[in-house]
């Protein structure tokens, strides 16, 4: 007989025990003799625990424990903060990413230091303009 991980209603779970068979039947995709069977015992396989926590709760940290306190929201991506993205929003992280990049490139190369002498060097005035305009704050001037 092969033994199973099964998860007992305690660590906030019990919140998860309070649908009938029927509905956790359809959410996890068991026969309702199943789910019953679950549900009078009070006890869930853990994977089912795992996929129930996360279609009843949003809860991602069942998944990867790097993920604890992010969720799924109503199609969005909630960080523990209480940061949303939507699914576009998550896509467009890459490119968001190499314009910072590039961004950051143009600086160092247009607004640098003089880091022999200790002084600043005066960017010319598109460099400027973009100093200005930049995603990565303020320029610093050394003192």
């Amino acid at each position: 007989m092969v033994r199973r991980a099964t998860v007992r209603a305690v660590d906030g779970l019990d919140a998860l025990f309070g649908i009938d068979a029927a509905a956790l039947a359809l959410l996890i995709g068991v026969e309702i003799s199943t789910a019953r069977r679950w549900l009078r015992r009070r006890a869930l396989p853990a994977p089912a625990a795992r996929l129930l926590a996360i279609v009843r709760l949003g809860d991602l940290g069942v998944i990867d424990p790097s993920w604890r306190r992010w969720r799924l929201l109503e199609g969005e991506l909630v960080s523990p903060e209480g940061w949303r993205a939507r699914p576009g929003e998550v896509l467009a992280l890459p490119f968001l990413r190499a314009q910072v990049a590039e961004a950051a490139r143009r600086r160092r190369i247009d607004l640098q230091a003089d880091w022999i002498a200790g002084e600043w060097v005066e960017p010319r005035e598109e460099s400027a303009a973009l100093a200005e305009t930049s995603v990565l704050g303020p320029r610093r001037r050394s003192a």
